[in-house]
């Protein structure tokens, strides 16, 4: 467990291994993110709502095993990875297509801004047919267009060839998903949770459930794909990933771990 002191010098607990879905858990009643707390004597911790009133105290074992639960939804099963993949196979070629002819038009956009700049210096430095203030007006103006398009440029000169090995990576991950989130540390538990659900979930004191408002697309796909019954999960998988319509976002990268201090 990581400590630090605040402003008073007295230190509190920034991670307490029993408590990972601390803040990022949401109620489900009144929206607010959960704390926690032990109760030393029987050394049992506890979700709590924050809201006043709220009287939902969880105990937290029970709730870390229904979440487990939870993700094993946004898992995909082992046999599904390769016609996931093959799937994806034409969808990706829609993108690399869409990107080459979109870097096509931002060259030769990059090549009529530099001539401008080329033809202004000219005028300026060389055949001194134009005044310094309005070199200095139209300068930055050229400058910044084509900042503006060198970083385009980059941004969608990024070849989708190699999409299908970390898609692939992504669905071999997801395969364990459970298994990795019980058994990672409070760090990587967050940087998962929050990579798989941006905006964290909310959880149901009555039903004992956890449900989503946002969850990341890969796993949004995987989740459609395991609402089909077992034995038309193959054929639906294609229309499933068309209709998920996020294409370039389908990627997994999972964002920079976050730590949350208790309450």
């Amino acid at each position: 467990i990581r400590q630090s002191a605040n402003k008073f010098g007295v230190t509190h607990q920034k991670e307490i291994e029993p408590l990972p879905l601390k803040v990022f858990m949401k109620c489900d009643y009144c929206g607010n993110g959960y704390t926690g707390y032990i109760v030393k004597k029987k050394n049992i911790y506890y979700y709590k709502c924050r809201t006043i009133g709220c009287k939902c105290n969880q105990n937290a074992v029970t709730v870390n095993d229904k979440f487990v639960g939870f993700l094993g939804k946004h898992s995909i099963s082992p046999d599904l990875v390769e016609p996931f993949l093959s799937n994806m196979a034409g969808a990706f070629d829609k993108l690399n297509n869409t990107n080459r002819e979109q870097l096509t038009d931002m060259k030769s956009s990059l090549a009529d801004v530099q001539k401008k700049i080329d033809k202004l210096e000219e005028k300026y430095f060389i055949e001194e047919q134009m005044s310094e203030e309005t070199y200095r007006k139209l300068k930055p103006k050229y400058s910044e267009e084509k900042a503006q398009i060198v970083e385009s440029i980059e941004n969608c000169g990024q070849d989708c060839s190699n999409y299908n090995q970390y898609l692939s990576n992504a669905l071999q991950f997801s395969c364990k998903l459970s298994a990795v989130w019980a058994s990672a540390s409070i760090p990587h538990k967050e940087r998962l949770q929050n990579t798989i659900f941006p905006e964290g979930v909310l959880y149901n004191r009555k039903n004992e459930a956890f449900r989503t408002e946002n969850v990341g697309v890969l796993f949004g796909v995987i989740a459609s794909l395991n609402s089909i019954p077992e034995d038309n999960k193959k054929g639906q998988l294609n229309r499933i990933i068309e209709l998920s319509n996020q294409v370039g976002a389908i990627g997994f990268e999972p964002p920079t771990p976050t730590s949350r201090s208790s309450a």
